[in-house]
């Protein structure tokens, strides 16, 4: 067998002593551990006890308890009334009085005095004859004032009809006039003048009946007053051709 010199006798000691402390802490900490594992099923033997206790006066309440009593059965309901039959005496009344109605309102038409005969209607459809407004002619201008844009527009759509309001602006220019190009678009917005088209590529010319500046004034129109209407409706309906056609 080896011997051991003094340094490794010395350290082996060490070591063994070292392990002899730590067999006696986990002695130590086993023995605690075990009281404190001992001390809990002490505890839960005793929950267990309070609990099997418990459920007991559980059962034991639930079967004294009273059973509730049972709701009784709706009552049936009540049967409806039959419905009141007429009696047949009060419907042959009824009945006999609406049949007499009509027959009293046939005797009074009967002994009624007839009527006079209505005047004969005057001929439907006929209206007093309109006439239409003549253009208004344009008006020449007076010696040093400067003439009206209505008449140079007459002017140039009276030569050269069908142009556009670019062109008409440019004639007038070209003669020494100068207007706003607002107020001659609004000049041309007059009856006097049609126009084609939409845009800067419309064309404008003067209306028919419309004049120029060089033409006459236009005649005044005539008006019909009511008793000229009056007197041709009582002409028409006087007529017997006329009245059946109507």
């Amino acid at each position: 067998m080896k011997t051991q010199s003094k340094t490794e006798v010395r350290n082996n000691t060490a070591k063994a002593t070292k392990l002899l402390r730590g067999i006696d802490n986990e002695v130590a900490s086993i023995g605690k551990a075990s009281e404190a594992l001992n001390k809990r099923v002490v505890n839960v033997t005793k929950a267990a006890a309070q609990v099997s206790t418990l459920l007991t006066g559980i059962s034991n309440t639930a079967l004294a308890a009273p059973v509730p009593a049972a709701k009784p059965a709706p009552k049936p309901a009540k049967p409806a009334k039959p419905a009141k039959v007429a009696k047949p005496k009060k419907v042959a009344k009824k009945a006999a009085a609406k049949a007499a109605k009509p027959a009293k309102k046939a005797a009074k038409a009967k002994t009624a005095p007839a009527k006079k005969a209505a005047k004969p209607a005057k001929a439907a459809g006929v209206k007093k004859p309109t006439v239409a407004k003549a253009a208004p002619a344009a008006k020449p201008a007076q010696p040093g004032e400067r003439p009206a844009l209505f008449t140079l527009a007459c002017d140039v759509l009276g030569k050269t009809p069908e142009i556009t309001a670019a062109a008409i602006y440019k004639t007038i220019e070209g003669m020494g006039h100068h207007y706003s190009r607002q107020s001659l678009y609004n000049c041309l917005e007059k009856p006097a003048f049609t126009k084609t088209g939409d845009g800067a590529t419309a064309t404008f010319k003067l209306a028919a009946g419309a004049t120029t500046a060089t033409a006459a004034p236009a005649a005044k129109p005539t008006k019909t007053s009511d008793a000229d209407a009056d007197a041709f409706v009582d002409k028409a309906t006087a007529n017997q051709v006329t009245a059946t056609a109507s």
